[in-house]
């Protein structure tokens, strides 16, 4: 009866504890239904951008201008779609790409965005039967823009440079050189960068064209560097307008500067590596940076056709420390408001937080001082006052050894007196024939 009354109420308590189970298992689904319906609120609410680059990912200029444009983009309020053309290396576009880009019209995108020159004339041929009404932005694009764009929805920063200037400074800062060379591949980049390099050497003035343009863009890499050594290395410099075949930009500067072993010069930040010098150059982050508050004005409800096209340089006179050192260019004839990178720290040249950080080790460091000569002090003086004191107990213990002793010798000189008078009072009993009386006994 017992096995069976228990077999009974085990089953009743797996019937509740399956009841609540089934229970848990409702409720928790009708929480994350509720969790799950509001992230797909958040999404829906988000804005969808679209960012083309003309180039790959891990290329340092369009990684910059990614950052610069999407750092201040929150993903709670924009979802950002990016693509890559590669044109490097996929000339002409691959097609896939290019359809892939197409379905972006399915979606409900707010802006695109484009960066150099293949993304934008790409824009430019999918805009009106794709993305009539999506406002574009672009960035990077050089070589100028049409005379007249066919949308009035389409703008940005041209990457431009403030190339008279920089002229008038190299001809002041290096004298020395006659012959300046654009060099580059047969791309739209490099003519582009050609004529707006011409179009400001014919604006300079007779007295300030110190040296001669040339434009070398010979396809083979070898034969460009043959025809780089038919000039004077004593007076020639030279210039990357662009990219080179599978080469990028900052790859095609740095193995032109380490094969010429000339002065050579760019108009992008992140070309500036091992000697090349550098000079007045675009930065992508910066650019970037101008695309990605326009996308925040624009979600800010103001017309896309109220930003204006920024044609005017945007750009850094930026030096390399080991350009200058190995083409002999002394800090002091660089233009105003320079940056010079990779130069070593001096060792006897402290920045602010050196200076605080040393200040504070030292104050340390007297701290710690201070406190160990107020520990030793007290240390001596313990020290002092327990040699006074094991002095007072060894002359203590001293006289209480002294006194230790003449009790003994009082002692003795008492026990040899009872022991005397012990004989005596032995002697006077036999005297007169009397017991001795044992005193201790009474």
């Amino acid at each position: 009866m017992k096995q069976g009354h228990y077999s009974q109420r085990g089953w009743l308590v797996c019937k509740r504890a399956l009841a609540m189970m089934i229970l848990l298992v409702f409720f928790s689904g009708v929480i994350l239904s509720g969790v799950y319906a509001t992230g797909g609120d958040d999404v829906t609410s988000r804005e969808n951008i679209l960012i083309i680059h003309s180039y790959n990912q891990g290329f340092s200029w369009t990684d910059a201008l990614h950052q610069g444009i999407t750092e201040n983009l929150s993903d709670t309020n924009y979802t950002i779609y990016t693509e890559y053309l590669d044109a490097y290396r996929d000339t002409p576009l691959d097609q896939n790409t290019i359809e892939k880009i197409k379905h972006y019209a399915t979606k409900d995108i707010a802006a695109i965005v484009v960066t150099d020159n293949t993304a934008f004339e790409l824009i430019l041929s999918l805009k009106d039967e794709y993305f009539p009404d999506v406002p574009v932005l672009f960035a990077g694009v050089n070589g100028g823009l049409p005379l007249e764009l066919p949308f009035n929805d389409i703008k940005g920063i041209l990457q431009n440079v403030d190339y008279e200037a920089f002229f008038v400074w190299l001809g002041t800062a290096m004298p020395q050189i006659k012959d300046l060379l654009i060099c580059g591949a047969d791309t739209t980049t490099t003519r582009g960068t050609y004529e707006q390099m011409v179009a400001a050497y014919d604006n300079m003035a007779d007295d300030q064209r110190s040296f001669n343009l040339h434009l070398i863009k010979i396809e083979d890499y070898d034969q460009q560097l043959e025809e780089i050594a038919g000039y004077d290395k004593a007076s020639t410099a030279l210039y990357t307008a662009g990219s080179f075949g599978v080469l990028n930009h900052d790859q095609y500067t740095n193995m032109l500067s380490a094969n010429s072993n000339l002065p050579t010069f760019c108009g992008v930040s992140t070309s500036i590596t091992n000697q090349v010098i550098g000079g007045f150059v675009v930065s992508p982050y910066e650019h970037g940076r101008i695309i990605g508050e326009d996308i925040l004005a624009l979600s800010a409800s103001r017309s896309i056709e109220s930003i204006p096209i920024i044609k005017e340089p945007v750009q850094q006179k930026i030096f390399n420390y080991y350009g200058m050192k190995a083409f002999n260019l002394p800090e002091e004839r660089l233009p105003p408001n320079n940056i010079i990178i990779n130069k070593p720290q001096s060792n006897y040249v402290l920045t602010l937080n050196q200076v605080i950080l040393i200040s504070f080790i030292m104050i340390l460091m007297a701290v710690i001082i201070s406190a160990l000569l107020i520990i030793m002090t007290i240390r001596k003086k313990s020290h002092l006052a327990l040699a006074n004191a094991n002095g007072e107990l060894y002359r203590r213990k001293m006289e209480l050894e002294q006194k230790s002793e003449k009790l003994q010798i009082s002692q003795d000189e008492l026990t040899r007196n009872v022991s005397l008078l012990m004989n005596a009072n032995q002697k006077i009993s036999y005297l007169f024939g009397l017991q001795p009386v044992n005193r201790c006994s009474q």
